[in-house]
């Protein structure tokens, strides 16, 4: 059994006899670049470690609300995006709730329900986000009172998105419907955000992440946006100093670098112009995807994604602990421009051993 989440390079390390720094980790959607602008400074930062980190995070939620156009009281820090996850799941849900899950998806959320026995969860599976809206739609019809709709947007694994558009015409129609939309990925079609319209809306909730973008996976930091009543309601059951004092320094040196978010997105669109043209001229199926990273189809999926470990020290997400998805779907997050090449030279070596 393999780990239910991308990125675990120590326990692919131990299975392959590998120290964990040798993987080149393509599985976990994580922005390279990141590390360019905080090394330098790292050394410096350190005396900061003797300090207990602001509760708060008050010039974190300061800068956001800036960019954002927000209240402080319509935000919230956590440890990650997945701590709000967790909380918003928790103690949001009204006992009895009905709550529609939209697969394949991220699999922390089904993880979170799954502890809420007193749920009613519906599962609807497509692989095309125009049948997620049927079943939205389908979903909204229905005469239950506690009604809740929980999507990942842009979707991961498979990197599609759902017109914001098409989501605020859904909300404004079922006000008694909560919306839990998580765009751990949106930074990069940011215009597609819904993160200004939750404050105004009181049933939805946005989640959104700097691990993705801002390559902080290590370094957890993760933020919540909503009516202030739902943010001051899930505030009692944040732990005290919830966010440590390097996150929070980060966060700000990232946040605050424009320049780094222009080269950032510069060169995600380059490479993608890459791995498209190589999956076309290859022949390989793949997802259209507005993230950094790829879902694509491969007969002999599962071989393919140990050959490459093995063979190129390469570790990519095998997909079929998704639901719709089979040991032919893998999933690819672009890194740096070497290490790219690199994949893109495995796959074209593998199938020509095929």
């Amino acid at each position: 059994m393999y780990p239910e989440h991308g990125g675990n390079i120590y326990y692919y390390g131990r299975l392959f006899a590998l120290p964990p720094t040798a993987i080149i980790d393509m599985s976990s959607s994580v922005n390279p670049l990141a590390k360019e602008f905080l090394a330098e400074k790292l050394t410096s930062l350190l005396h900061y470690l003797e300090f207990y980190p602001d509760p708060e995070a008050g010039e974190i939620k300061e800068l956001l609300a800036e960019r954002y156009k927000l209240s402080l009281e319509g935000l919230l820090i956590g440890n990650g995006s997945m701590e709000l996850i967790s909380l918003t799941l928790w103690h949001l849900l009204a006992k009895g709730s009905q709550v529609l899950l939209l697969e394949p998806t991220f699999g922390g959320y089904k993880k979170y329900l799954a502890q809420r026995k007193d749920l009613k969860i519906e599962s609807n599976v497509s692989l095309h986000w125009k049948d997620w809206l049927e079943s939205i739609d389908a979903f909204l019809e229905r005469r239950a009172r506690k009604k809740t709709i929980l999507l990942c947007n842009p979707n991961n694994p498979t990197g599609w998105l759902i017109p914001k558009a098409s989501l605020l015409e859904r909300m404004e129609r079922s006000p008694e419907t909560l919306f839990i939309v998580d765009e751990a990925f949106i930074d990069f079609v940011e215009e597609e955000s819904l993160v200004s319209k939750a404050p105004h809306l009181p049933n939805l909730i946005v989640l959104r992440s700097l691990t993705k973008f801002y390559g902080l996976a290590g370094s957890r930091l993760g933020y919540l946006v909503a009516s202030p009543h739902l943010v001051e309601h899930l505030k009692t059951y944040v732990p005290t100093w919830n966010v440590n004092t390097l996150s929070q320094i980060f966060a700000k040196i990232l946040l605050t670098n424009e320049d780094f978010r222009q080269r950032s997105l510069e060169f995600f669109y380059g490479e993608k112009a890459l791995f498209e043209d190589i999956f076309k001229r290859l022949n390989i199926f793949y997802f259209p995807s507005v993230t950094n990273f790829y879902l694509f189809k491969l007969e002999g999926g599962r071989e393919f994604f140990s050959w490459l470990l093995k063979k190129k020290r390469i570790l990519i997400r095998l997909c079929e602990n998704f639901k719709g998805l089979s040991s032919d779907y893998l999933r690819v997050s672009l890194k740096d421009h070497g290490a790219n090449k690199l994949f893109l030279e495995g796959l074209r070596e593998w199938l020509e051993e095929q």
